[in-house]
């Protein structure tokens, strides 16, 4: 029988995250996760805008990520991994209407071993969204449907990744919410969905040997206050220096 998990966010901060007005996507590993023989079949998101689709699911049981109860690289929090020799997933369904930019995307995450080409945490239909990278590098990366920018910090540790995007003024953050780590124009895509752990649900594509904690979508491009927040809030609770 599958197992719902429903456990409150207590003792790290006062802050939530849905205090933001614009929050569109909000899936964590310490509520509505669904395990079928300890890995994860559906992960409900917790946003409350109300759109059935937002919830993620997968339906191959060789593919659903593992859970970790008490993630020790996450400050012994809750957490979903993923491998590359299993080809891991979890997707929602197609979002009405679609998160278009400006929009920022920030997950708790990281990519635990060198893969071959690119390791995606975070993928749209349409637009790849948040990538930790090439072969050995592991570097965080943003594209949205033209060119991707890159950076030279790697997310092999757990960390806090953001990327806003808004056309030419988009920005990468890695562990620092006032720093980007990269800057550019990747495209105008948005988000009409959401896979995590693969490109474009495609099994063998894009799969990375992995962890993702945390995953919020908002419907704009956050100021540097709002931005500083939820980095604060993350880091906190998953026990990742930010700043």
């Amino acid at each position: 029988m599958p197992f719902s998990l429903a456990l409150a966010n207590i003792g790290y901060t006062a802050f939530i995250p849905n205090t933001i007005s614009g929050l569109q996507l909000w899936l964590k590993a310490d509520t509505g996760v669904t395990l079928v023989s300890g890995a994860v079949s559906a992960w409900a998101d917790q946003s409350g805008v109300g759109d059935g689709n937002r919830n993620a699911t997968q339906s191959t049981a060789a593919r659903r990520p593992t859970y970790n109860a008490a993630d020790a690289a996450y400050n012994s929090r809750p957490t979903t991994s993923y491998a590359l020799a299993s080809l891991s997933s979890i997707s929602t369904g197609t979002w009405s209407p679609a998160l278009s930019q400006p929009c920022t995307i920030i997950m708790a995450a990281h990519n635990s071993a060198s893969d071959v080409g690119d390791a995606s945490l975070l993928d749209g239909e349409s637009s790849r969204v948040l990538i930790a990278a090439k072969v050995t590098s592991r570097f965080a990366e943003y594209f949205a449907g033209t060119s991707v920018i890159t950076s030279t910090t790697a997310v092999s540790s757990p960390s806090i990744i953001a990327a806003i995007a808004n056309g030419a003024s988009s920005h990468l953050y890695v562990n620092n919410s006032q720093t980007p780590v990269a800057n550019g124009n990747p495209g105008a895509s948005g988000l009409d969905l959401v896979h995590l752990g693969c490109y474009s649900g495609s099994a063998g594509a894009g799969n990375f040997d992995g962890t993702i904690a945390e995953v919020l979508a908002y419907n704009t491009a956050l100021s540097s206050d709002n931005l500083k927040s939820v980095f604060a809030y993350l880091g906190a609770k998953y026990g990742i220096s930010v700043s």
